[in-house]
């Protein structure tokens, strides 16, 4: 009786690992791409990468070609995001990860960002007081005989 008591527990514990193996969680995946300057298409070093879903977040930078690679990531739905001062970030929303060992991008342009500053100009600082001179005040006559 024990005998079988002992196979039967063998059993159930070889089904479960060969179960427990096909499981997607076991899956290793990679993430590689490169990121490119979409105008000068020159890659970018440093850039920062992001990839997160729920309560998991990996970030990593680029090399100097501009390519990066993730490790060990599990299959589900992720949101990533590229970021460089002076570019405009790039966000990919909703991006499904299966079982495939290698997800591959295309390489990801980022746009240069151009910044336009609007101002006004006030008016403009007075160099030589008229009134009541003194030792740090200078009139035209005292500038003109300053030596060069």
């Amino acid at each position: 009786m024990n005998y079988y008591k002992y196979l039967l527990t063998t059993v159930l514990l070889f089904i479960t690992i060969i179960l427990h193996s096909q499981n997607d969680s076991i899956i290793s995946i990679q993430i590689a791409s490169k990121i490119i300057d979409a105008k000068t298409k020159k890659p970018i070093e440093f850039a920062l990468i992001i990839i997160e879903r729920d309560t998991f977040k990996k970030q990593k930078y680029s090399n100097q070609d501009g390519e990066f690679l993730f490790d060990s990531i599990l299959p589900g739905v992720y949101s990533i995001s590229v970021s460089f001062p002076g570019y405009t970030k790039q966000t990919y929303q909703c991006v499904q990860i299966t079982k495939k060992n290698i997800v591959s991008f295309n390489r990801i342009l980022l746009s240069p960002k151009v910044i336009y500053i609007d101002f006004d100009i006030i008016g403009r600082p007075k160099l030589i007081s008229t009134d009541n001179p003194t030792h740090d005040n200078f009139n035209s006559r005292q500038i003109m005989r300053m030596p060069y």
